[in-house]
């Protein structure tokens, strides 16, 4: 499975790093501004999270789009033709582009509504995904324990509070 996160889902997921997570080369994506973001990140857990590696890789691959690239012109053409005016989240912008132009097996994952309805017109059903099928992922691959998958999970309908509750369609 390909994963391309928004910086909801990351921060979540940095809120809660453990240290001894020993995750393979690349497990997931995100856009160049989304970790830019993470120097914001005054606790430092975002740049843990960011500098995770294995085997000589990362476990979090950084992806930028190119000038004059599809993508790069699909984010500056269509999703954002007004940049300067523009008052959406760029990293939901720029892994909605890669998504729909360089990473065309990948699925985006965010909380932010706006952004999930937009990927979600662009990308059809089947290529965003809410983090709760990102944190069962990562369990069932066993990069995380089962009691973070359910701290996570608990995270995130708390930091929604139009979540009735943790889907129920796991088991």
């Amino acid at each position: 499975m390909r994963w391309v996160v928004d910086d909801g889902p990351l921060g979540l997921l940095a809120r809660h790093f453990n240290a001894a997570w020993q995750w393979r080369a690349d497990v997931f994506e995100i856009m160049e501004s989304v970790a830019a973001g993470a120097q914001n990140d005054r606790s430092g857990r975002r740049q843990d999270l960011l500098a995770l590696k294995d085997r000589g890789g990362f476990a979090i691959r950084v992806r930028s789009l190119a000038l004059g690239s599809a993508a790069g012109n699909l984010l500056l053409d269509y999703l954002r033709p007004d940049a300067t005016s523009a008052t959406r989240d760029l990293g939901e912008d720029e892994s909605i582009a890669y998504c729909i132009e360089e990473a065309r097996d990948a699925t985006f994952v965010t909380m932010d509504k706006r952004a999930a309805y937009v990927a979600l017109s662009e990308l059809g059903p089947g290529r965003v995904a809410a983090p709760f099928d990102l944190w069962h992922w990562l369990r069932t691959e066993g990069l995380i324990a089962p009691a973070e998958c359910s701290v996570l999970c608990e995270a995130t309908v708390r930091q929604d509070s139009g979540l009735p509750g943790i889907p129920r369609r796991w088991p």
